[in-house]
């Protein structure tokens, strides 16, 4: 059986998300990966990082103003094997980020491991910053973070 990179029950509900992760299953291969990267991903790259890409996501969750990714640039899929430098570097790119959007306030999250047990639509290690509108009147942003027990 070949390895899964994507998961595409992730993308219920999102018609044109669905699509592409049914092109990258067919082609068997890891869409964050670098050199893979801008096959699927069609939006500017906003830094590169020793360890990280920082880019839009394609596909913000419904309600976010700001949903950025930092992926990995090479192929983990684990916080167990991020480096210390690694690990650094991505605070550093979220801070760099939350100060030149001048947002008031943000999520900050990433998924590990198995993609049945995180709801996370990629197996390769990423972050996620978000970040939406002041709770006054507004419902929050509904993130996938693992499933009830």
């Amino acid at each position: 059986m070949a390895k899964e990179f994507v998961n595409r029950k992730s993308a219920a509900g999102r018609k044109a998300y669905a699509k592409i992760l049914k092109r990258i299953a067919e082609d068997s291969v890891c869409p964050f990966c670098e050199p893979n990267f801008l096959k699927y991903h069609t939006l500017p790259i906003l830094k590169k990082g020793v360890h990280w890409i920082v880019t839009e996501n394609m596909n913000p969750y419904k309600g976010t103003k700001t949903h950025v990714l930092f992926v990995h640039r090479g192929h983990l899929e684990d916080i167990t094997k991020l480096s210390p430098a690694a690990a650094a570097e991505l605070f550093k790119l979220a801070r760099w980020i939350k100060t030149t959007r001048k947002l008031p306030g943000a999520g900050l999250f990433m998924r590990m491991g198995d993609m049945r047990y995180t709801g996370a639509s990629v197996a390769h290690l990423h972050a996620n910053l978000i970040s939406g509108a002041v709770q006054d009147t507004h419902e929050p942003i509904a993130v996938t973070l693992g499933f009830k027990k």
